[in-house]
């Protein structure tokens, strides 16, 4: 898994476009992610 800078994206018809400003992860996520 890598950190990337990605351009801003842009909603599409009918699409609306949200900003998230926190996100979490658990165990079960990173043993997932070693799997």
């Amino acid at each position: 898994m890598d950190v990337v800078d990605l351009p801003d994206p842009t909603p599409g018809d009918g699409e609306q476009l949200f900003e998230v400003s926190a996100a979490g992860i658990d165990f079960a996520d990173t043993h997932h992610r070693e799997s």
